[in-house]
């Protein structure tokens, strides 16, 4: 068997029936007792640091460009979807199904990467000093009318919260812009609103007299009709608004959650 002496470290063999006695080390000449030598398991090899942050990090390519494109081809889809609906031709109501269903799962598809990414923002400060929960931040965004004042609280909160950690912490990372996350949670609760009321309601045929059958028609109802309009028109405008706020928002929090 191998033994080692516990003096000088040394490592040769011994018989076996020599074990738990005392014996001069061949090298040292210092007694010690006889033991087998029992050798320690090698540590496991783990990722360099910089390799685990890049796996464990939030990719622009998933939670910026992904999502911006998404909701640009999803909500073209479902004007245009939309629009084909109306048409008495059977091959065009097809047409403005088919479209309507791709804008329908680009939507949702949006909707989820976005939560998942408000999820994982919430989730990297969460050192005990955090105003919310991860699941809280998310989960209080569906709740009707109340999400309307948690979307501001929510979002520029993140960017005080933030702000906060990267102190604590002594991280060299760009501050987040409060400017842009106020704009962002506005332009948030606006759409999501003229959504509901321009098109989820009518669809059930509440105010459809008012705002028309579907969201890309005008409204009905004389000189309320040019109101529709314009409410409408703005819809676009912050659309655009927002995809842009988006695309500049998200990369810095990505950038500035890896930055960790």
């Amino acid at each position: 068997m191998i033994t080692q002496c516990s003096n000088c470290q040394a490592q040769f063999k011994a018989r076996s029936d020599l074990t738990g006695k005392e014996i001069t080390c061949p090298r040292c000449k210092k007694p010690f007792t006889v033991a087998q030598f029992a050798a320690k398991p090698k540590p496991v090899p783990t990722k360099p640091a910089a390799e685990k942050a890049e796996a464990e990090g939030l990719s622009d390519t998933i939670y910026v460009y992904s999502v911006a494109c998404a909701l640009a081809v999803g909500m073209f889809a479902l004007v245009l979807g939309q629009r084909s609906m109306r048409e008495r031709d059977m091959e065009f109501r097809m047409f403005g199904g088919a479209l309507i269903v791709i804008g329908a799962v680009l939507a949702i598809y949006s909707t989820v990467m976005r939560f998942v990414l408000y999820y994982k923002m919430w989730a990297a400060i969460q050192d005990g000093h955090a105003r919310t929960s991860p699941a809280k931040a998310v989960g209080l965004l569906l709740v009707p009318v109340f999400n309307i004042f948690w979307a501001i609280y929510m979002f520029v909160g993140f960017g005080a919260d933030f702000d906060s950690f990267a102190g604590r912490h002594s991280l060299r990372t760009d501050r987040l812009s409060k400017g842009l996350l106020i704009q962002y949670a506005l332009l948030w609760i606006f759409l999501d609103i003229s959504f509901v009321v321009l098109y989820v309601l009518p669809s059930f045929g509440i105010g459809r007299h008012l705002f028309g059958g579907v969201y890309a028609s005008l409204g009905y109802a004389g000189g309320f009709r040019y109101v529709v309009m314009a409410w409408k028109m703005s819809n676009i405008v912050c659309t655009v608004w927002l995809l842009t706020i988006y695309v500049i928002l998200s990369t810095r929090i990505c950038r500035a959650i890896n930055a960790i």
